[in-house]
Order: C-alpha cells, then structure tokens, then sequence
C-alpha cells in the first residue's frame, strides 16, 4: 500500500475481493463511496432528529377526521399520558432507534476513513464531493435542531419536559416547558 496519494489503477480497495483493475471499476467504487458519504451526512441529521425526539414528551394524539382535515391540534385532541410505564416504553424505543442509528454512523465514517486512507485521489476526491454535496443537502435541516447543539445555547433553552413526581406512590406527570439555563 502507497503512502502517498496517487491517480494508480489497479489498487486493493478495502477488502481482498475487492480489486479495482480497471477504469469502470473505478468509477463505480467512486460513486459507491460518493453515495456512502452523503448516507452520512443524512445519518448526522436523523441521530439529531431522534436525539430531539427523545428528548420531548410522548403525547399521545385522537385521531380523527376533524384532525386530519386541520393542521393544528387543539388541548382537547391531545392527551399527556399518566402512565409512566407509557412514557418509559417510548424513551427505550427512541434509545433503540439512537443506538441502531450510532451503530450506521459509526460504520459509515471507519468505512469512509479507510477508504481515503488507500490514498487513490479519485477515491478521495469522490468522498470530498460526496460529503460536501450531503451536507448541502442536508443542512438546512440541522437549522431545525440547533437550540440543541452546544453552540448554540447562548442563554437558555427552552424544550418540552417531563418530570415524574419524587414520591413513587403518585407516578404522575407533570408537563410543560421549562427554560433551563446554561
């Protein structure tokens, strides 16, 4: 293996089956690892996405045709479940999403990474692309998560909360937003 870039057909790419000979193998890996690094860019924004669904109270909605004809709920169609047994049962299937979408993010960028460290320009040009068309992409909706991000919690933030009572024989809920402060 170089330890320079180089432009050098044919190259060992990743795995031993993988052997890229000629130009039309190239470029398929090219565009393969192009697609590769935009799933990650989307990854980066569904792992913000769960992580703000975890996060928010579970309510659950009535549904019915008067709802579905308006775009906005009123307090009578919306319930704040009582159970924390509901509520417990959400947040493990929101961990679960998390964790199955960490697991992706993780793989994707070691894949990335040993893919440009091959050091084939065209590999590493591909993935450059790839990454900059997904973030392009997908950035705007980062703008939807931002009170999130560290960076941006200049001086407080508000999100939707849950508190379960101290005393365990109650186990009710209390909602509502809360401003926390940095």
């Amino acid at each position: 293996m170089e330890e320079y870039f180089s432009w050098n057909i044919p190259l060992k790419f990743l795995f031993d089956g993988w052997n890229v000979t000629t130009v039309t193998g190239l470029l398929f890996t090219c565009i393969a690892m192009f697609c590769l690094a935009i799933l990650f860019e989307a990854f980066r924004v569904i792992s913000l996405y769960f992580h703000k669904i975890f996060f928010a109270l579970p309510l659950k909605v009535h549904v019915s045709s008067e709802n579905l004809s308006s775009p906005n709920l009123s307090a009578e169609q919306i319930d704040i479940p009582d159970s924390v047994n509901y509520v417990k049962s959400q947040r493990r299937k929101n961990h679960l999403l998390q964790t199955v979408v960490h697991i992706v993010k993780v793989a994707t960028s070691y894949g990335l990474m040993l893919a440009v460290m091959t050091y084939n320009g065209y590999i590493a040009i591909a993935i450059l692309v790839g990454a900059t068309l997904g973030y392009y992409l997908f950035c705007h909706k980062l703008e939807e998560f931002a009170p999130m991000l560290p960076e941006n919690q200049d001086e407080s933030i508000t999100r939707s909360t849950t508190a379960i009572s101290p005393d365990p024989s109650t186990q009710s809920l209390i909602a509502g937003p809360s401003t926390v402060p940095t």
